[in-house]
């Protein structure tokens, strides 16, 4: 695999000048590599490699991460990849989109990387993280971005009713973001209700998998709770409203419609609920013994590397032979629709600030 470092997207104030400078370099790898397939991963990003695609007649499929409808939506006449049920339908009854045309691989986890197994002690102690306590591990962004900071306040908000059931109790606060202060002054707060250096900001975890087996229960979100769920420890959903449930054979379908993003939480959850499912989980052992290997079956089943690179794939060769050779004059009508969506309509959008869905090509 050879990797060429080129910048597609920064912001917009620099999008133009990205444009015109990446597009020959596109134009040379394309020729150069002899490349049958461009695949964009973010749509922002197949702003740029439009144009090489069209010039040089080569498809694009585009994988779309999130779990809401975009801002901006690739040309109908493209691939799509999605990590979920949700935003496949999305795309079908909200944007009218062929259902021929969208594909859905989950995100996928290296399972040999994440699996069950012994702590690494030495990262532990260096996050001061000890395995004589009842661990518990929240991992979010604090961002106000999909609900994360308010979901992550109200797991907070819990801790003290746990900690009144579970003495032994220690949380472990890992994630970074633009509203760390407001995360730090809670724990602070919190910690000084109890009396007690409970709650730990202990940063962003670089190699997580190293760590989550000195946890005996884990809060997750979208990538998060599936890499926990690979090394077997029960998780619990942080959601939009406030938690999304508990992983579980009974819950695990409507978790996954959403990317385990916690968006299927119908109505907000108190932080009373919460400390009563952990407290549940954590003085049950039976009961986090079978969480722990469902978790981990599940994914071993729906989730393994292995098997989503084998589904792309099989994308490719989809695309391949259902791609026809377009005339001079589609390749011309095709420019042109770019050409209008980034200097009229995807500024206009940005500078509004609207979420306006609409079609860029």
């Amino acid at each position: 695999m050879k990797w060429y470092p080129l910048p597609l997207f920064n912001r917009y104030s620099r999008i133009l000048q990205l444009i015109f400078n990446n597009i020959p370099k596109l134009l040379h790898i394309i020729a150069k590599e002899k490349i049958d397939i461009i695949h964009n991963h973010e749509i922002r990003r197949g702003l740029v490699s439009k144009v090489p695609a069209i010039l040089k007649d080569v498809p694009n499929v585009t994988t779309i991460a999130g779990g809401t409808l975009p801002d901006i939506l690739p040309a109908r006449d493209e691939k799509l990849i999605v990590f979920s049920r949700e935003l496949q339908e999305g795309f079908i009854n909200k944007s009218g989109w062929n259902g021929n045309n969208i594909y859905v691989v989950a995100n996928r986890i290296d399972t040999e990387r994440f699996r069950p197994g012994k702590a690494n002690s030495d990262l532990a102690e260096k996050l001061g993280i000890c395995g004589k306590y009842r661990n518990v591990l929240v991992m979010s962004r604090f961002e106000y971005h999909g609900g994360k900071v308010e979901a992550l306040l109200n797991i907070l908000r819990a801790i003290p009713n746990i900690y009144d059931e579970i003495p032994d109790l220690k949380v472990s606060i890992a994630g970074h973001g633009s509203q760390q202060r407001l995360i730090e002054t809670e724990v602070s707060k919190i910690n000084r209700q109890m009396q007690k250096g409970v709650i730990k900001l202990v940063g962003t975890i670089h190699e997580p998998e190293g760590l989550f087996p000195i946890f005996d229960l884990a809060f997750g979100m979208g990538r998060t709770a599936l890499e926990s769920m690979s090394c077997g420890i029960p998780t619990l959903i942080i959601g939009s409203r406030g938690f999304g449930g508990v992983v579980c054979r009974e819950q695990v379908d409507e978790i996954a419609y959403c990317n385990f993003s916690g968006r299927n939480a119908k109505e907000n959850t108190d932080e009373k609920e919460v400390a009563n499912t952990v407290i549940k989980i954590l003085k049950n052992s039976e009961t986090a013994r079978e969480l722990s290997a469902f978790s981990r079956q599940y994914i071993l089943e729906n989730y393994d590397i292995k098997d989503g690179a084998s589904k792309v794939e099989k994308i490719y060769e989809k695309v391949m032979d259902s791609s026809p050779n377009r005339t001079s004059w589609q390749k011309t009508t095709d420019l042109m629709r770019w050409i209008y969506g980034i200097i009229v309509i995807y500024p206009y959008l940005l500078v509004r600030k609207t979420r306006r869905v609409f079609q860029l090509h």
